[in-house]
């Protein structure tokens, strides 16, 4: 414990998301908070400052049969905030993901 908070555990984070479904098209906006961490018991040497992440992410059902098929877009920190994840280690920014799901339907 460094004066009451855990090494590099924030003493706050917040998460809110929003998303919405028509049709075949599925979208999802997240933001998350983190709160500053510490490093040095007691000091604010090297405290790791808070910051704000913001992700989107839509995915398209392609094929709806036994095997559905959906394809994935997605960008993580939106605004490329380049958080730091450790003191000098930050997170890499802004990230597109592409993807496709291949799944078997289950009979309800």
């Amino acid at each position: 414990m460094l004066g009451g908070q855990v090494a590099y555990q924030p003493r706050v984070t917040a998460t809110t998301a929003a998303g919405i479904a028509r049709g075949r098209l599925s979208a999802e906006l997240t933001t998350q908070y983190i709160g500053d961490r510490r490093t040095v018991q007691g000091s604010t040497l090297n405290t790791l400052a808070p910051y704000w992440v913001t992700d989107v992410h839509a995915t398209v059902s392609l094929v709806r049969r036994v095997w559905p098929i959906d394809a994935m877009l997605g960008i993580d920190d939106v605004f490329d905030d380049r958080a730091a994840l450790l003191f000098d280690y930050p997170y890499p920014g802004r990230t597109v993901r592409l993807g496709l799901r291949i799944h078997h339907a289950s009979a309800d």
